[in-house]
């Protein structure tokens, strides 16, 4: 098998990936180009571009992937997003629309994007050719009433934490603020987790699993509602029970077009009715700039990150160090070194600029506030390091499906986003509920081991088999 998985990639593969996955984005890049009023901007995506569409054309399998998503978002953050609001050297309606921008600044910002993508380009090539020690469980007939008890008092807990079912229900700026402690987040956590293997249960076992599935699925909407739930929130407990119910086949067209109602249409609706609940959709205008990327604003902070420490200097560790600790909380590390976003977005606000210091910050651009450029190398590979213990190394797999890598699947959005202290711990305390079920489920005697497999596909029954056969079926 692993001179199997060493192959040169073939022809095949090679034009589907041209025709079905590079030349949608060289489209839209090619009509952002023209359009782009940005002499830099326009020169510096080149690269970006180049290193983007490399790394498609090297994919293995015709269904969607981690490393897919992880390139969209950010060919969405740093290609597409500079050439649609950057007029000149100045952003246009942003929130840093305040300064002018050097060509240097903005050479360095996309210096950090091209770091970050040859540091996931050494990744990716490790995932396709690494064997990987799969944790292997199966469920049995009566679990689902446990996971049912866990996934309501879960909810029950995390209710009782937030105040009341009232407090649950509003909308998030009128909800009554509680204390900020990662229980709830966990107990949040442990019902999406619950959810999802009941779901794997009634996808897999026949539909004498679904009352209980259904039931769990009901109450997950009340904790994670469309009207007062971050949209990212949003993706990360149900984006898992999608793949499961596509059995983790999503080809990579659907992917496209999925992403793309997502970021024009959906992203837009959502921005409005998570802050202002149902009657909020009405004032989500759809105005003549429905195909500009709204609500993006990774690449513009990056930039305002290079012109904040260009002007408070660097804080040497500090920062990373904090990411790395995020699981430590501030009651107790009294003297944790505060977020960069924060720092950054506070300064916007004191400027009122900003009416929020909640804004987008990527781990790269943390280590670049750190050490500089080194820094983003630095940030770039404890990003991607991550990502592979979450879904790479020990996968747990649940009747056959890569819930693990669901779960990660699903948090790339925003843990690329940032910031990272504030945004990964949901999708770490999934993976910890994720670890106290499997306590209760059985594990198989037979331990699975896959080369170049793709994490997001259902795992065939015979153990002789690998993933990508099995898919290519």
């Amino acid at each position: 098998m692993a001179g199997v998985d060493r192959m040169a990639i073939s022809k095949n593969q090679l034009l589907f990936n041209f025709l079905v996955r590079v030349l949608p984005y060289l489209v839209i890049y090619f009509i952002s180009l023209v359009l782009c009023d940005s002499r830099i901007n326009a020169l510096l995506t080149m690269p970006t571009m180049i290193i983007i569409s490399a790394n498609l054309l090297m994919l293995r399998v015709r269904f969607v992937s981690i490393p897919e998503v992880i390139l969209f978002v950010t060919y969405l953050a740093f290609v597409i997003r500079p050439l649609q609001v950057v007029s000149g050297n100045a952003f246009i309606g942003t929130t840093v629309g305040y300064n002018r921008y050097t060509d240097d600044q903005f050479l360095i910002t996309h210096a950090c994007a091209w770091i970050f993508l040859l540091v996931c380009s050494f990744y990716f090539s490790i995932w396709r050719s690494k064997n990987i020690k799969e944790y292997r469980l199966s469920t049995f007939s009566g679990l689902e009433i446990i996971l049912l008890c866990i996934s309501i008092a879960s909810f029950l807990i995390y209710m009782a934490g937030m105040g009341g079912l009232s407090n649950v229900l509003a909308p998030r700026f009128e909800k009554m603020k509680v204390l900020d402690a990662p229980w709830l987040t966990f107990f949040r956590a442990m019902q999406m987790t619950a959810t999802a293997v009941l779901f794997i249960m009634a996808k897999d076992k026949g539909w004498r699993y679904a009352p209980c599935a259904i039931a769990s699925f009901f109450i997950l909407i009340m904790s994670a509602n469309p009207f007062n739930t971050s949209r990212f929130s949003l993706l990360a407990a149900y984006i898992p029970l999608a793949l499961i119910w596509l059995r983790g086949r999503v080809s990579a067209q659907n992917f496209m077009i999925a992403a793309g109602v997502f970021t024009v249409i959906l992203m837009p609706i959502l921005n409005a009715t998570t802050r202002g609940g149902g009657a909020a959709a009405d004032n989500s205008s759809m105005n003549e700039s429905i195909f500009v990327i709204k609500f993006v604003d990774v690449f513009d902070m990056t930039v305002e990150n290079v012109s904040y420490s260009s002007v408070f200097g660097y804080t040497y560790g500090q920062k990373l160090i904090g990411d790395a600790l995020f699981f430590i909380p501030r009651a107790v590390w009294t003297s944790k070194p505060s977020l960069n976003a924060l720092d950054v977005g506070g300064r916007l606000v004191d400027l009122d600029i900003a009416g929020t210091d909640n804004l987008s910050m990527p781990v790269f651009a943390d280590g670049f506030r750190d050490f500089h450029l080194i820094g983003a190398l630095f940030g770039s590979v404890f990003f991607l390091h991550i990502i592979y213990l979450g879904a790479f190394w020990r996968p747990v797999i649940v009747d056959g499906f890569p819930i693990s890598g669901f779960i990660v699947f699903a948090s790339i959005p925003i843990v690329f986003r940032g910031p990272f202290s504030s945004t990964v711990p949901l999708v770490f305390f999934q993976i910890v509920s994720l670890f106290f079920l499997s306590l209760i489920l059985k594990r198989l005697s037979v331990k699975y081991t896959s080369g170049k497999a793709q994490l997001l596909s259902v795992r065939p029954k015979s153990v002789g088999q690998s993933p990508a056969e099995e898919m290519n079926k």
